[in-house]
């Protein structure tokens, strides 16, 4: 597998609640291998969706962390044990567990995670 991946993330809301939202709109003119944009928040949380083409690095968040594969597959090591997800898979995250995603080949997933999430863990790596 290669070095970690550089992330984009974009964390204003696409879209306003009660605003009808699309995932190709949201994905469509993104061509980074890996970004993860807000698309709108809900009470005390956000939806995002995700491109995940690589791998992240090892992390964890002070909040719980929900992942759903819509398209492709991916793959997530939660505390040291590697699961394998398909479209139509999730997973929730607990709070304080190290986790780290990968995907070999371009996949869209949604997440769902608090508004005021921190992350703790190694640092990116920094682009090529």
């Amino acid at each position: 597998m290669n070095a970690p991946t550089k992330p984009v993330f974009l964390d204003t809301p696409m879209f306003a609640p009660g605003e009808v939202f699309s995932l190709t709109d949201a994905t469509e003119s993104r061509a980074e291998p890996w970004f993860n944009q807000s698309l709108v928040r809900a009470n005390d949380s956000v939806l995002r969706v995700a491109k995940l083409h690589g791998e992240f690095h090892h992390h964890s968040h002070d909040t719980d962390e929900l992942f759903f594969v819509v398209d492709g597959a991916m793959q997530i090591d939660i505390a040291g044990e590697l699961h394998d997800l398909r479209a139509g898979q999730g997973v929730c995250i607990p709070a304080g567990v190290t986790h780290r995603t990968r995907a070999d080949h371009p996949a869209t997933v949604l997440l769902v995670a608090a508004i005021e999430a921190s992350m703790a863990g190694a640092a990116p790596a920094k682009p090529d």
